[in-house]
């Protein structure tokens, strides 16, 4: 996490409502915190707000497209409205970003997850019975673990961007490999909306679905 400044343009894809609310009064913090007692399993990069960016994967605005469709369009639905994609600069410095795709920080995460899955368990076992916790993906929990570590060592700052190439369940299809490159955000001052007209309504991108 050795650097200078880092940025990325990237893209959220939501509903037209929430676009609305986002513009106006900017993305609301979400945290996560691992004490609760009422705890919701965290997204699988833990608590932030998520991105794609330009990969060898594809544009990060149609995976954000595709995302939104997916998974925002019955909520779109009940708010009658349709779907936006934002457009953003991510702005930080190297050191407050946790790259899990370069391999020194990919092995340092595995040697600290192989050392403290009894403490992820503990989380799992208090998590709300919901959907979240029925997808039994908890690679969130353990990287909220891992940043507190990281937190309590870097002398440079706190860990405000993730980054890592996952794979986004498209078309009801699992599979091993990555098929884009999310951000979590987890510092919204990190995040720069870019002027309303980069906005763009992503429906060109329903044929897809």
């Amino acid at each position: 996490m050795l650097g200078n400044d880092w940025n990325k343009s990237a893209w959220h894809g939501t509903t037209k409502e929430n676009a609305e609310e986002i513009k106006k009064y900017g993305f609301k913090e979400n945290n996560v915190n691992l004490e609760a007692e009422e705890l919701r399993n965290p997204n699988d990069l833990g608590g932030g707000i998520y991105f794609y960016i330009d990969s060898i994967y594809g544009r990060g605005y149609e995976l954000a497209s595709k995302y939104a469709h997916k998974y925002k369009d019955k909520i779109a639905k009940r708010q009658q409205c349709g779907i936006e994609i934002i457009e953003a600069n991510i702005s930080t410095v190297s050191a407050n970003l946790l790259d899990l795709d370069d391999d020194e920080t990919n092995n340092f995460f595995i040697a600290f997850s192989e050392k403290h899955e009894e403490d992820r368990q503990k989380v799992v076992h208090k998590l709300k019975n919901d959907g979240a916790k029925r997808r039994k993906n908890y690679d969130g929990i353990m990287i909220e673990l891992f940043i507190k570590k990281v937190n309590e060592q870097n002398s440079d700052g706190v860990v405000q961007v993730v980054k890592k190439a996952t794979h986004t369940n498209f078309d009801d299809c699992i599979s091993n490999f990555h098929n884009g490159i999310e951000l979590c955000v987890r510092d919204t001052s990190c995040i720069k909306l870019k002027d309303e007209e980069s906005v763009n309504n992503g429906d060109e991108f329903k044929k897809f679905f």
